[in-house]
């Protein structure tokens, strides 16, 4: 029962700020404010334990904490908490965590952890006197016993209700209660519907309602949960407020109600303050909706976006399409908020809503005033669309055993919006069924007949969701086929691959067949092995994380995601023992502790799990004591909810090769760490060509992984350093400076691939990544293994290399290696491209230039991978190109690298080279994922060259002017026909006398009246520049 700093909510200077402002609304000339206002000046008061007749460390569903809290008046300025266990026969002991200072509302609380099992009493006791405390005397701590933990600390808002008690939105006249000033509390209990009473304990007397009932609901919503969560609206009318500085401040206090179980509470101190009514939103759950109506929750918060409880809402709908000009709905109230703000309401037309709280005590939505917010519903009809298949937790493997229990499967009915749809079809009515089903079985059994089920219609109808039935041994020889149609023999189910299909028929019900997507599943007999073998070592007075994994039998079984483990700790085998299981604040996600020698691990994704282990430590007087514990996990059931266990006798008996073990089992040997002489790290290269083999025949490269073997030796006492001994179990840790780290494999068979690449066909290569840094052990074998892979890196693309380094560190000894890992050798060749070099014209190309081009390939992770050999061509007759290498070969290039194929031509053309290349791949295979090479062709092209003639130089036109005299002269000018277009002009005397542009063979003929007479007149004519051609100029004198 841990007060959490995240549930806080408001910083302390909000917090501040609220309490100077007060609480206006409960004005009063008394001050019985803050929680030390409440009490004497020296007085104290428990207020948690308080209403329990016990205390459990049960998880509260938060933590396994007891919460220990109390008031103090004004001159008390710490408390210490004492206990009470039949072990102190009498005498006070101090709880640890020393003297607790008052926190910024008002009470003094510590978290307490593992408090003794015969624990009988607990007392506060204040500086002021350290002998005569509040007791309460309790019943022995269990881990059974139902707790509660309230999430009320910190900012705690008050809504002020405006309203009438005669706005009743029900029509029952005066059981509203809507006048009030509330407040909402909230909290989890260990149980999915456990009966709780909150109740304020600080200002008994004060307020309209001193306590009000609760019962939780399943936390998670899933009807599997094993904890709970409630939430319960107080009204605390009467609270004495302050009218001045002092902080508003209340304790509440809950308490477990379950039957005759002895109850356990919880308190909490709040900061009270007003709210005002600031946010309203509406959310559809869907914008589609069936004739019923779709729901819409309306949520309610406050100026600090905290909820607000049994606050009004309403809903307006302005003017349709009617005669009037009057709101179709001026506002109607449809309830109050609940503890968490929202109002859950159903609208079942179609179109836009708005939905407002009343911040007044009239109903109907004042526009500007009321906070509003709109939601829209579209109905329509609905039919069948979809059929879905879904496994319990979205799992992907199981135990055969549960499939006797038929409720890890249900098949699910959709409309075409995605909605769950009800069809009412069910057979039993004389409709229609409304789903089918059938399971193939594909044996894991080598020569094993794929078997197929006939298709059955007893599905348990749901509604929409219908419970696939139990899959059971004797359902094999009456209702699976063999692939020839005969009856499969009679027998065990078979561990192996198993299909579900479902769909909707096309009998008698509208909407035509529908098919599900067959759901494909990983089954067979479960076992649980712990990752450090059968025994690890841990260093005596600290502590150590133990590993398991819950997984099908079979090399690289499935491991089985959301399954419970049982553990429990055997200590001091063949001798005394005190480790106990950590507190629960220290333990890994997913381990839920009970007492000291009993915990539950839920498994994750892989299967996994951990706990975590301590042995206390000794005075630095006191030896130190070896120590020898039994970790015993299992046997594992369904889930944390689902008691049935995975140890039963449908399919193959769990008795047969190969044993499914029901529970497995560590032995744990606390004692002083040896001192490490050395440490030393073998490296081998997977080698996917040589898949079954360590033989080290290849270089390191992405897709190409290294194995490291480490022994760590330790010292025996001698001088000679060669003959100390190899450890068993001892920890280290391994880290790298690049890549990262993949589970330990000895062969490329081995190497365990990442999810999403390691089904037949994929690029083999994509490992499964650990991070770059993991914690191991030496193990039973005395040897610790990892595996170090590189994916992208852009160390590699200006010269194909990347080093790495590997670091290992084990009992303050660090060794180091250094990989390289050259991606010329890589397995998988991705995208490359031949493209125009750095420098090079990107348009068209003058005929007699070289264009220079890089050839680049990339390796499978999009790294630059040069020095792969390619063969040039091109699709042109005039153009050519020149390559590195002889036979019109070249090497793809890096970063660094100068270009490899220069293009050229004599002659306008077109041109596009193209590099041909066989570099082979390596893919995932049938069989366990190992993998397997293919030959693979791969040609890529350049971007099409346009080769274009070069600009001509500009040259003399000749101008020559010639002519023939008369009453009008001729003036004749004549160029070479590059000048065609030139502009032209004749002047005489410097005065302008005709104009005109030079034809296509570069001439021109100018009439010129004649002026002179028998005398020469002479003509200048002058032309302009053209592309071709210079300006030019000539004259000619004619009579």
């Amino acid at each position: 029962m841990n007060s959490s700093g995240i549930k806080r909510g408001l910083a302390v200077s909000a917090v501040s700020a609220m309490a100077v402002a007060g609480l206006p609304f409960l004005a009063s000339t008394a001050s019985a404010t803050t929680v030390a206002s409440t009490l004497g000046a020296s007085a104290v008061e428990l207020y948690a334990p308080q209403n329990a007749a016990a205390v459990s460390t049960k998880n509260d569903g938060q933590n396994t904490t007891v919460s220990l809290l109390a008031g103090g008046g004004s001159s008390v300025s710490s408390i210490l908490f004492q206990y009470q266990s039949t072990t102190s026969a009498g005498t006070w002991v101090d709880v640890p965590g020393g003297l607790v200072s008052r926190d910024a509302d008002g009470v003094f609380k510590f978290d307490w952890s593992n408090p003794p099992s015969d624990l009988v009493a607990v007392q506060a006791v204040s500086n002021l006197n350290t002998t005569d405390g509040e007791v309460v005397a309790l019943a022995p701590n269990t881990a059974t016993t139902h707790t509660v933990e309230l999430s009320s600390e910190g900012a705690l808002g008050v809504f002020v209700s405006p309203y009438a008690a005669a706005d009743d939105f029900d029509g029952t006249v005066g059981n509203d209660n809507v006048i009030g000033q509330y407040i909402g509390v909230h909290g989890t209990t260990s149980g999915a519907t456990t009966p709780v009473t909150v109740s304020q304990v600080s200002h008994e007397g004060q307020t309209t309602t001193d306590s009000v009932n609760a019962t939780s609901a399943d936390a998670d919503g899933t009807g599997a949960g094993t904890t709970g969560a409630f939430g319960a609206i107080m009204d605390i009318a009467g609270y004495v407020a302050s009218s001045g500085s002092d902080a508003n401040q209340l304790v509440l206090n809950a308490a477990t109600t379950v039957g005759a179980q002895t109850n356990t509470d919880d308190a909490e101190g709040s900061t009270l303050y007003t709210q005002t009514i600031t946010t309203v939103t509406a959310t559809p759950e869907s914008q589609n909706a069936t004739a019923a109506g779709g729901q819409v929750t309306i949520k309610v918060t406050d100026q600090n976006g905290k909820p607000v409880a049994n606050a009004q809402v309403g809903r307006f709908l302005p003017d349709g399409p009617d005669v009037d000009t009057t709101p179709d709905e001026p506002g109607t109230v449809l309830g109050y908020t609940d503890a968490n703000g929202e109002l859950k309401v159903t609208q079942t037309f179609n179109g836009t809503a708005t939905y407002y709280a009343n911040t007044t005590d009239a109903d109907v939505y004042n526009q500007g005033t009321d906070p509003a917010d709109t939601a829209s519903v579209s109905i329509y009809t609905p039919r069948v669309a979809q059929v879905v298949i879904k496994a319990r937790g979205d799992r992907t493997s199981f135990d055969l055993d549960e499939f006797v229990d038929g409720d890890e499967f249900t098949i699910q009915t959709l409309d075409q919006n995605g909605n769950a749809y009800n069809e009412d079809g069910n057979a039993a009515d004389g409709d229609a069924t409304e789903v089918e089903y059938r399971w193939i079985i594909d044996p894991t059994a080598a020569g094993a007949p794929t078997l197929t089920q006939d298709w059955q219609t007893d599905a348990t109808d749901g509604g929409s969701t219908f419970t696939v039935p139990a899959l059971v041994d004797g359902d094999l020889a009456g209702e699976f086929k063999n692939p020839d149609g005969t009856a499969a023999a009679a027998g065990d189910l078979p561990a192996g691959s198993y299909t579900l299909e479902a769909r909707r028929p096309n009998v008698g019900l509208a909407g035509g067949l529908v098919n599900a997507t067959p759901a494909t599943y990983s089954v067979g007999e479960s076992e649980i092995t712990f990752t450090g073998g059968a025994d690890e070592n841990a260093t005596v007075n600290g502590s150590f994380t133990a590993t398991g994994k819950l997984a099908l039998t079979g090399t690289n079984g499935a491991g089985l995601a959301g399954r419970s483990v049982p553990l429990e700790l055997t200590a001091g085998v063949g001798g005394a023992g005190d480790t106990r299981f950590a507190p629960q604040s220290e333990q890994p996600a997913g381990v839920t502790v009970i007492d000291s020698d009993s915990a539950t691990a839920i498994t994750g994704a892989d299967g996994s799990f951990s706990v975590k282990l301590t042995d206390p430590a000794v005075p630095a007087n006191v030896t130190p004591t070896p120590e020898n514990d039994v970790l015993t996990a299992g046997p594992a059931t369904e889930g944390a909810a689902d008691g049935s266990s995975l140890k039963g006798t449908n399919g193959a008996d769990d008795t047969v090769t190969p044993t499914a073990d029901a529970t497995g089992a560590q032995n744990i040997h606390w004692q002083k760490a040896p001192e490490v002489s050395s440490i030393s790290i073998t490296m081998n290269t997977l080698d996917p060509y040589n898949a079954a083999s360590n033989s080290d025949t290849t270089t390191p490269a992405p897709g190409v992984p290294v194995d490291l073997d480490i022994v760590v030796k330790g010292k025996d006492g001698d001088t000679d350093p060669s003959n100390d001994p190899a450890l068993q179990d001892f920890p280290l840790n391994v880290k790298v400076s690049n890549g990262f780290l993949s589970p330990n494999a000895e062969t490329a068979n081995d190497a365990v691939l990442a999810d999403g690449h390691d089904n037949e066909g994929d690029l083999w290569g994509f490992f499964k990544n650990d991070g770059t840094s993991v914690d191991t052990s030496t193990g039973d074998a005395k040897v610790a293994g990892a595996v170090v892979a590189i994916e992208k890196d852009s160390g590699f693309d200006d010269d194909g290399m990347v080093t790495l380094t590997v670091t290992v560190t084990a009992g303050g000894v660090t060794e180091t290696q250094d990989i390289t890992f050259d991606d010329r050798y890589m397995i998988n060749q991705g995208e490359s491209s031949l493209e125009r070099a750095a420098g090079e014209p990107a348009g068209d190309v003058t005929v007699g230039e070289n264009l220079d081009f890089n050839l680049y390939t990339h390796d499978q992770f999009g790294n630059l991978a040069g020095d792969q050999q390619a063969r040039i061509s091109d699709d042109s007759t005039v153009a050519d190109f020149a390559t590195d290498e002889d036979f019109d070969f070249t090497l793809s290039d890096f970063t660094t690298s100068g270009p490899g194929v220069t293009a050229f031509s004599d002659a306008p053309t077109t041109q596009t080279l193209i590099a041909s290349m066989s570099p082979g791949a390596v893919v995932v295979g049938p069989t366990s994922a190992n993998p397997v090479t293919q030959n693979r062709n791969v040609t890529v092209s350049s971007a099409p060259i346009t080769w274009v003639a070069g600009p001509q130089p500009k040259v003399d036109p000749q101008l020559v002017v010639r002519g023939r005299g008369g009453k009008v002269d001729r003036v004749k000018a004549n160029a070479i026909s590059d000048a065609a277009g030139a502009r032209a002009t004749v002047w005489v005397h410097g005065k302008r006398v005709g104009k005109g542009v030079l034809n296509s063979d570069g001439n021109i003929t100018f009439r010129v009246k004649d002026k002179n007479g028998n005398k020469k007149t002479r003509y200048v004519v002058k032309i302009g520049a053209t592309t071709l051609t210079f300006a030019d100029q000539a004259s000619k004198r004619i009579r």
